[in-house]
This record gives C-alpha cells, structure tokens and sequence, in this order.
C-alpha cells in the first residue's frame, strides 16, 4: 500500500503558494483559500484570493446607496423592486439593527407579501446568527428587527418574497 501523506503536504504548500501568489491577494495571515486554481476576483480581499465560492448568489441590487440611503435592485424573477435601508441610516457590525424595506410592483406598493431576510458570507460558508422578524407596515412598507451582521467581511443579504404563492429572491452584495 502507497503512504500518500508526503505528497498531500506538498500539495498543501502548492495550493496555499498559488492562492497567495501574484494576484492571489490572501497571503499570510488569510483564512483557507477559497480559489482553487481559479483567477482571483479581487485581488485586495483579506478574507481569501477573493474568488467567490458557489454558494454565492448572483447580486440583483446595487452596493451603492442613493442620496437617502436606499439599496435597490430587483428580485431573480424581475417581478418586484425591491428597495432596503438601515433604519438608523447605516448597516452596522457586530450590533443589532433594523431596516426598512419597500417592495413595488412597477409603481404600485406590494401588500400582503411574505418577507424574509437573511444574510450570508460566501467566503466563510456561513449566515447571521439570529432570524429577523419582518413586520408590514402598510402601502409596500416593512421593517426588518433583529438584523445583526456578526463580523467585517463580504456578505449577501437575501430579501425573500413570496407574493400569491409564488417565491422569489434578491441578493444585495455588502462588504462590512
């Protein structure tokens, strides 16, 4: 029988070498890589090589805020514009806070949906620590209690709505 275990720590070398090299971003002091050989998204991220692993979703919203500090984008299926904030103006780390949401159908609001709200960090394969209560507040309004995003890093927040039984999802990239 072969004893593989000398080849698997030059192996190891060789991935940890090829992440943290030219373009690799990462190098000392990152957590495990997360490119695998692939070209590195972003070559700055202090996380990994910055290559975002599967379970990213496709961002359906823009990072930048407008002058009122609305995010806005779409859900995947187009059907509902949906548009978030943090109530106290600011996405904070490591405390909790709420937001608001508003939900459009072209220009009219969405009443009567059901809404989720989640978070995800890609890079480390994990979400948010509590579950976010939604209320409806009337003419398209919600608001989002208990959000709290427990470290710095890149993250997904996920805004599920649900509208005459039919689910859909839109995802706003956040780097804390």
């Amino acid at each position: 029988m072969t004893d593989f275990r000398p080849l698997l720590g030059v192996l190891s070398i060789a991935i940890v070498i090829g992440c943290a090299g030219p373009g690799g971003g990462g190098g000392a002091g990152s957590a495990a890589c997360a490119c695998e050989g692939a070209e590195c998204a972003c070559p700055g991220d202090p996380c990994t090589c910055g290559a975002r692993r599967p379970e990213s979703m496709p961002s359906t919203g823009l990072l930048t805020a407008d002058a009122e500090g609305w995010h806005s984008g779409l859900t995947l299926d187009g059907a509902t514009r949906v548009r978030w904030r943090g109530v106290e103006g600011e996405t904070p780390t490591n405390r909790l806070f709420a937001l608001e949401l508003e939900l459009l159908d072209g220009a009219e609001p969405v009443t009567g949906a059901e809404v989720g709200v989640s978070a995800f960090m890609p890079d480390h394969g994990h979400g948010m620590n509590y579950v976010p209560q939604t209320t409806e507040l009337g003419a398209g309004h919600y608001r989002v209690e208990g959000m709290l995003l427990h470290m710095p890093g890149f993250w997904q927040l996920h805004v599920d709505v649900v509208r005459g039984g039919i689910a859909s999802r839109a995802t706003f990239d956040l780097d804390l």
